[in-house]
């Protein structure tokens, strides 16, 4: 009676805890942890678009606002280094335009769109980078991505945990069935890292204001989240 009554605990326990299993002499289970920190930068896509009937003054137009959108982030104002700007993305395509009339889509010149990626290492200046960004010609704003530049240690924190997560999960599942765990587990896999936003960012652009010179833009950083999870495996007698 005692064995049966050990026997469906341990299988409710299987069932209960998720990722856990016992099968041929082994013990596995998976092990979660998750670690919150603060950005401390942002990655600010932005960028020119424009529309002409003629390839390459579409072209030159945003050749030329750009030219002045990079001079305008490395200005000593707001001190953008080089580095931390790339292109994300250029190209020219054709542009057409639908008539229900005639059921039929006409070529009416060509679309030229060039953006970039830029890195912001203060947070309390990304509103000012945007600002300056439109002021200067760009019309084009792609979005804002948190980052931190301790990736690393929190990543090593949350594996730490995850790690601890799963033994301790074998040691459940182990006094449970009256078996005996090894010091050290057979394997330990990383299965998956991933960070992501607790909180949606907010960006609030108004396009008026900036047209006369009084731009404000706002960007709220909600914490970072960085998740890991492992696969433990222990050989048991």
């Amino acid at each position: 009676m005692k064995k049966m009554t050990a026997l469906i605990l341990m299988l409710v326990l299987l069932m209960t805890m998720g990722g856990a299993a016992l099968a041929d002499d082994t013990i596995t289970v998976s092990g979660t942890a998750t670690v919150q920190l603060q950005p401390d930068m942002v990655m600010i896509h932005l960028g020119v678009t424009a529309t002409d009937a003629a390839v390459l003054v579409a072209q030159r137009t945003v050749n030329e606002a750009m030219n002045k959108v990079i001079e305008a982030l490395t200005a000593e104002e707001l001190g953008i280094a080089s580095e931390d700007i790339a292109t994300a993305q250029y190209r020219i395509e054709e542009e057409y335009e639908y008539s229900s009339i005639r059921g039929t889509s006409e070529k009416i010149g060509y679309s030229a769109i060039a953006m970039l990626s830029v890195c912001v290492r203060d947070l309390d200046k990304a509103g000012t980078v945007i600002d300056a960004a439109m002021q200067a010609g760009a019309n084009q704003l792609g979005g804002v991505e948190f980052m931190s530049s301790d990736q690393t240690g929190a990543r090593d924190q949350a594996l730490t945990l995850a790690v601890q997560d799963g033994m301790r999960k074998a040691k459940v599942i182990a006094a449970a069935a009256g078996v005996e765990l090894p010091p050290i587990p057979a394997s330990i896999v990383e299965k998956e890292s991933y960070s992501y936003a607790v909180s949606n960012s907010v960006v609030m652009y108004d396009m008026a204001m900036t047209t006369e010179g009084s731009a404000a833009t706002t960007l709220q950083a909600g914490l970072l989240s960085l998740t890991a999870k492992v696969e433990i495996t222990y050989e048991i007698d």
